[in-house]
């Protein structure tokens, strides 16, 4: 499972190391960007972090966009990638100052490092997504077929927070791809992308044997008010259900509930109004009592 590429279920599950809680955007509005659960798939091996940690504990004050980005264009060694992993922390805080005007150096740093720095390329592909940067789309789009697979997943990612239409097809085209992770990330970005022409493709996503792949494409149907997935977002709210998939926290199963609420909402909760209720009165989570509650409030406030 998964959000980033720890890119799990919120909302940005976001990428690795998110400071905004990773997974989910708030009913109806956009769901997050990625879920910690299950949007974004990869996890930063225990050694990376270690090093990150040492790296932090010798640096002096707080560095800006800017300075990373001079770092991995000047570093070496392991500094470059953790300048990048930097970066992208720095860049997907909340509210943190988004430079368009960094985007074409971002650029060029991440096709200078194709073939031979994966850490640095994975990074910049976050951070290209995470400050909208769209003429970076035919990079991105180009690193879907990279050599190295989390870098692919990264790019997948990023091309769905870019919101650029040029990568709908080249997207849609791995909706059926061998790695797992790289599915799930793919019916995020479809979804996030907003684009019709990609039912298809996320309709077929439903039958997927992996749960956080068929979870994220029901969501992303309900973005485009298809509600093919009714079922699994059904599921999705499902406690006992949740509890029979295997190595699920308690924290990964709120994350889920919580995103099949937002679909439901998406869709404008039609059919769900009983199990709506008991999530709103019943459920264990908070976050998810109120998210039911809301859903609840807008069905009402339709007039249904």
């Amino acid at each position: 499972m998964t959000d980033d590429p720890k890119p799990g279920a919120d909302g940005e599950t976001l990428p690795p190391e998110s400071d905004e809680g990773e997974g989910g955007e708030e009913p109806p509005r956009p769901l997050p960007v990625a879920v910690r659960l299950f949007l974004i798939p990869f996890m930063i091996v225990a050694a990376c972090a270690v090093v990150v940690l040492i790296y932090r504990l010798l640096s002096t004050g707080e560095q800006s966009a800017a300075d990373y980005l001079a770092e991995i264009r000047s570093g070496g060694g392991h500094r470059r990638w953790q300048a990048a992993y930097e970066l992208s922390r720095v860049l997907g805080r909340e509210g943190a100052p988004r430079d368009p005007r960094l985007a074409p150096e971002m650029t060029r740093l991440f096709l200078d490092s194709a073939g031979r720095d994966p850490l640095v390329r994975r990074y910049l592909a976050l951070s290209l997504g995470r400050i909208g940067a769209r003429e970076a789309a035919p990079a991105l789009i180009e690193a879907l077929d990279d050599s190295d697979a989390e870098t692919r997943v990264y790019a997948a990612w990023a091309l769905g927070a870019l919101g650029d239409s040029s990568a709908v097809k080249p997207l849609a085209a791995r909706a059926s791809d061998a790695d797992p992770g790289m599915r799930k990330v793919v019916a995020y970005a479809l979804g996030a992308l907003g684009a019709n022409s990609s039912r298809p493709e996320l309709r077929a996503m439903l039958e997927d044997p992996v749960h956080d792949v068929r979870w994220n494409a029901a969501v992303a149907l309900a973005r485009l008010g298809d509600d093919s997935g009714r079922t699994i977002l059904a599921q999705m709210i499902d406690r006992v259900y949740l509890r029979s998939v295997p190595e699920m926290t308690a924290e990964q199963q709120d994350e889920v509930v919580l995103n099949g609420v937002r679909g439901i909402d998406l869709l404008g909760a039609a059919g769900f109004e009983a199990e709506l209720l008991a999530l709103a009165e019943r459920d264990p989570s908070p976050r998810v009592r109120v998210a039911a509650d809301e859903a609840r409030r807008r069905r009402k406030s339709a007039g249904a």
